[in-house]
């Protein structure tokens, strides 16, 4: 465990029965069936998503405590164009990612109203998606919004970083 109580890694679920009555794996497989494999990997993407969160967050609001350290004051930073460049990519990327997060809860709502209003056309859309890729109980859109949310908040630490070493490089 993580000093923030969370573990190193998200840990694999206990196999589970389908109740679906899919067929079994062979005997000695990992899963016990196909439906249990998937489970499996929707936790683990939503550990792993999680784990980007948070530590996207930390790493942000260490970049900005870092360049306050380092260069001591608002007048040393606004003087240095990486130091400023590195506060200010971190914090555009906590604004992006804030409004972004807001935009995926109204996005999710709105299908949670969706499937609420037409019982019956939600678990038509279910059988019509079962068994091939497709993006439901999600939609496209909000499937191209997680991805953009999962760029920010990767690569915005990872650039005020770069630029803060570049600060400390050329100060």
């Amino acid at each position: 465990m993580t000093p923030d109580n969370h573990p190193e890694a998200p840990a694999a679920p206990a196999k589970v029965q389908d109740p679906g009555g899919s067929d079994p794996a062979p005997k000695g497989g990992l899963f016990d069936t196909p439906t249990a494999a998937l489970k499996d990997i929707q936790d683990y993407y939503k550990g792993w998503t999680g784990r980007l969160t948070d530590q996207s967050f930390q790493l942000s609001m260490a970049l900005i405590a870092s360049n306050w350290a380092v260069f001591g004051s608002l007048n040393q930073i606004l003087v240095n164009f990486y130091a400023k460049l590195s506060i200010g990519i971190v914090v555009i990327g906590l604004w992006l990612a804030l409004l972004t997060t807001w935009f995926m809860g109204e996005a999710l709502r709105k299908r949670i109203d969706y499937a609420e209003a037409d019982p019956s056309r939600w678990a038509r859309e279910f059988e019509e998606s079962r068994g091939i890729s497709a993006p439901w109980p999600s939609t496209e859109g909000i499937d191209q919004l997680a991805i953009l949310l999962r760029m920010i908040k990767t690569f915005t630490p990872i650039a005020g970083g770069i630029l803060f070493f570049l600060a400390l490089v050329f100060s």
